[in-house]
């Protein structure tokens, strides 16, 4: 397995954080990409879904309860 630090990409960073707030300093370029994959993927999805599951859930919350 290749050492990480032989990689260019691994030099770049996104999201620094702000002096004093807590966690890691910085996100490393590779891993922000692929959460930020991973987010789109779980929209995409939700939009491709959202024809047969959404109208129903849309309707479900819109619907007043019965009444007893």
């Amino acid at each position: 397995m290749a050492d990480r630090n032989q990689h260019a990409y691994f030099r770049y960073w996104s999201k620094a954080r702000k002096e004093g707030e807590p966690g890691a300093p910085y996100h490393l370029l590779p891993y922000h990409c692929l959460d930020v994959a991973a987010v789109g993927q779980d929209c995409w999805n939700g939009m491709r879904n959202e024809g047969a599951q959404g109208s129903r859930a849309k309707q479900a919350s819109t619907t007043p309860p019965a009444k007893p």
